[in-house]
């Protein structure tokens, strides 16, 4: 089965200054998914444990559909 997803909504929250060439953490917990659609959240934090970045996202996934499958025109 293929499938393809999409962002509904996303946003990112800064809470302390970041450095993308430090280490982080990314915890990431997908509380809940149902009918196609996905919820998840997710928490930056550097090596002394403080959170940096707090991020959240909701998804759309569909089963695509192949082309042999759908009823071919005449024309």
């Amino acid at each position: 089965m293929k499938a393809r997803g999409v962002s509904l909504d996303h946003s990112m929250w800064f809470h302390r200054h970041l450095r993308a060439d430090d280490w982080v953490l990314f915890v990431i917990f997908s509380p809940t998914s149902s009918n196609a659609r996905g919820y998840v959240t997710g928490q930056m934090l550097n090596q002394k444990g403080e959170l940096l970045v707090s991020v959240v996202q909701e998804g759309l996934m569909r089963e695509v559909i192949s082309a042999n499958s759908a009823i071919k025109s005449n024309l």
